[in-house]
């Protein structure tokens, strides 16, 4: 309202008075509901980067634990691939000693055929005692060799048991780091 003059003039500006008290209050709750709301969007910001760099802190966590578990991983590759190479080793040296074996069984019964077919003939009693030595000492050379193919046949498996418990206790180490990440 504009101002007027008379009796109706001076209710006029009561009510104009009433009502501006009236958008004075609802501007003044209105400015307290927006410092509210600015605080608790401040609050709520807060929180938010505090939980931001939380998940910040779990990702480079788990990001470390991936490394670490991959670089486990390509140790346990290379220590499986080395346990598989050493049995490779282990089959070929027991090849080698079956052989070995086929050859002693071999130079034996040669020896046994040479006593046999000399033994009942006196006159070459002499040659046939020297060929017996000679398949005799064949026979031990071949044993010698069988012993030593043997010898290095359990020092192989020994390494390669050796292997595998390392094996086993990373496996078991690793397992027993994940489940106390876990």
């Amino acid at each position: 309202g504009t101002p007027s003059s008379g009796a109706g003039g001076g209710a006029g500006i009561g009510a104009d008075g009433a009502m501006l008290a009236s958008l004075e209050a609802k501007a003044e709750a209105t400015e307290e509901e927006v410092r509210r709301l600015e605080q608790q969007l401040r609050e709520h910001g807060l929180e938010l980067s505090a939980r931001e760099a939380e998940v910040a802190a779990q990702q480079r966590g788990i990001h470390e634990l991936l490394a670490g578990r991959s670089r486990e991983e390509t140790w346990g590759g290379s220590v499986a691939k080395e346990a598989r190479d050493m049995t490779a080793e282990l089959k070929s040296c027991r090849r080698r000693c079956d052989s070995l074996e086929s050859e002693i069984a071999s130079e034996e019964a040669r020896c046994a055929a040479l006593r046999d077919a000399f033994e009942g003939r006196r006159a070459r009693f002499n040659t046939a005692e020297a060929a017996a030595r000679n398949a005799e000492l064949s026979t031990m050379r071949a044993t010698r060799r069988r012993i030593a193919a043997e010898a290095a046949s359990r020092r192989e498996a020994a390494s390669l048991e050796e292997a595998e418990g390392a094996r086993m206790a990373w496996v078991a180490s690793s397992e027993a780091r994940l489940e106390a990440v876990a």
